[in-house]
């Protein structure tokens, strides 16, 4: 018998926001069947995160990768990745996007991140916190006052860099464009280092190899580098 994810859709702007676990990977083709459209992994390489993507895109899944090592703030010159995606992530779920946020227990770094775009998306302090309980209790009560503290400042930054609640459209937002675009085509990996400093942090890069068989087999994933490597 199939098994059928646990998701907790809530209705945000004209999208849907999820939060969870991390997710089992045999269960990511059933989160495209319920409508998800973009997974959002915010775990360390070390932790699997490319084990994810692969998944996730095998699946017909979005991936974004916002890196947080760990539930504690990361340093300011860090900090502009998480701006960037709150702000694309924001103008994606105000086109009707579905998205799911997850890190490894789906607590620390999922409240923190899922706060700060919640108010990034418009929400008031209270409606943004409601909104956290209803997409999770366990993650709402256990996220921290601290960490929801840094997540504020996130959401002040992404607001006043970029179009998240209607305004300018910010830097990152305006080079990823309103359509996906693959800026990059690489059979390895990862995009080798000189491009991928080239590359607008949102960008989709699409990765071709060639399988045991000789077949053609191709992957997309989002230009989202992890914040060592800002």
């Amino acid at each position: 018998m199939a098994q059928t994810p646990s998701l907790n859709l809530v209705p945000v702007g004209s999208g849907a926001l999820a939060v969870t676990h991390r997710p089992r990977l045999k269960l990511l083709p059933t989160f495209r069947t319920a409508g998800v459209t973009h997974l959002v992994t915010l775990l360390s390489r070390r932790e699997g995160a490319l084990v994810m993507r692969s998944a996730a895109t095998a699946a017909g899944l979005e991936w974004i990768w916002v890196e947080l090592a760990d539930a504690r703030q990361p340093p300011p010159r860090r900090q502009r990745e998480i701006v960037a995606a709150l702000t694309r992530l924001a103008k994606i779920i105000r086109t009707g996007a579905t998205v799911v946020i997850h890190c490894s227990a789906g607590i620390h770094r999922t409240g923190m991140f899922t706060y700060a775009l919640l108010r990034t998306c418009g929400l008031e302090p209270d409606e943004a916190m409601s909104t956290l309980t209803r997409l999770r209790g366990a993650t709402a009560e256990g996220v921290g006052e601290q960490r929801l503290a840094w997540a504020e400042e996130w959401a002040t930054t992404a607001r006043s860099q970029g179009d998240a609640t209607g305004g300018p459209a910010s830097a990152a937002t305006a080079q990823a464009g309103n359509s996906p675009r693959f800026t990059a085509e690489t059979n390895d990996d990862q995009p080798s280092a000189e491009n991928a400093r080239t590359l607008p942090w949102g960008s989709l890069l699409s990765r071709t190899w060639t399988t045991p068989d000789g077949r053609r087999s191709r992957e997309h994933s989002t230009h989202c580098p992890p914040l060592a490597s800002l």
